[in-house]
């Protein structure tokens, strides 16, 4: 089984751009010369446009990483949440059993 390659930002750019040259490579093509499977040669060039704009030669994990913290903040301020809800809830329970004794 081959190892998993991620292309970064930038040999995204550049793999769409060696598309526009004449003569135009076959997906194929691309693929041997970026070591990557022709599927995903195709799925980069469905979202050229957001390549073609990018000179980032941010890691392709660097977005995962950051959606990741942002998550856990978000998470974390749920739970904060949570607990002041079975706070005030158990407060309020207490207080109608306290009325009924």
């Amino acid at each position: 089984m081959s190892k998993r390659i991620s292309l970064t930002n930038a040999q995204k750019r550049q793999l769409c751009l060696d598309k526009a040259k004449k003569p135009t490579p076959t997906n194929g093509e691309l693929a041997s010369k970026y070591g990557i499977k022709e599927k995903t040669v195709s799925a980069i060039l469905i979202s050229k446009e957001k390549w073609l704009v990018t000179n980032s030669e941010e890691s392709p994990n660097s977005k995962r990483v950051e959606e990741y913290d942002k998550a856990q903040q978000i998470g974390s301020d749920a739970v904060d949440i949570c607990i002041l809800d079975a706070i005030t809830f158990a407060a309020s329970a207490w207080s109608n059993v306290k009325k009924q004794l």
